[in-house]
């Protein structure tokens, strides 16, 4: 996955159809249809093509500081819904808090 927006799990959360189902009491979200759209995707790499241009200008007047809270936040909210960190994190909870199924999905 890219961090461009189209290539990330939120774009693709926000395109889908979600339903709710209830099973034995834990609460299910299935995805039922997910609108596929090419725009968006051809403009999010056109505007990032044309902020190449623009890089040398406006990067000398925002602090690093700023850039690297930037750079902090993206990565730690693209954690959650990871799939790969969801498994590791079962190896550390007990065995009674972790979730009926056999896996994560």
């Amino acid at each position: 996955m890219h961090a461009t927006l189209p290539h990330s799990p939120l774009h693709v959360r926000s395109l889908a159809d979600v339903e709710e189902r209830v099973d034995q009491g834990m609460v299910y979200e299935i995805i039922v249809r997910v609108r596929e759209t090419r725009l968006t995707s051809i403009l999010s790499h056109a505007m990032i093509g044309m902020s190449l241009f623009l890089l040398p200008y406006p990067l000398a007047y925002i602090p690093t500081a700023v850039l690297d809270g930037l750079f902090l936040y993206m990565a730690v909210t693209g954690l959650y819904g990871n799939q790969m960190l969801d498994r590791i994190l079962l190896l550390f909870m007990e065995q009674a808090a972790s979730p009926d199924r056999k896996s994560v999905v």
